[in-house]
């Protein structure tokens, strides 16, 4: 199954709205998803999306966002997803 993946929220002031998982599979690496879109035509990216009122946390939505778009389900597994840091040390989920 995937290794722990990381997860980042992209976000405005009130807090973040967008969240992302880096998921890395031990022996195949990092899950790339294929999607198109008439602005951007054929490419990859991240699964990942908007965060819902409703989730309780951006882990939560962004382990919601995981399983919607590919199957692999961390929903109750949100200690296995860790916040992604920038280069400086801070990190969107910790709200720094």
């Amino acid at each position: 199954g995937p290794a722990a993946g990381a997860a980042t929220a992209a976000g405005a002031a009130n807090g973040p709205t967008r969240a992302f998982v880096m998921a890395r599979h031990r022996q195949f690496g990092f899950l790339i998803l294929k999607a198109f879109k008439n602005k951007k035509g054929l490419h990859g990216q991240l699964p990942g999306g908007k965060i819902d009122p409703t989730d309780a946390s951006p882990a939560a939505g962004a382990a919601r966002e995981l399983f919607e778009e590919t199957g692999i389900d961390l929903r109750d597994a949100l200690d296995r997803l860790r916040p992604a840091c920038f280069e400086d040390g801070t990190s969107v989920f910790k709200g720094r």
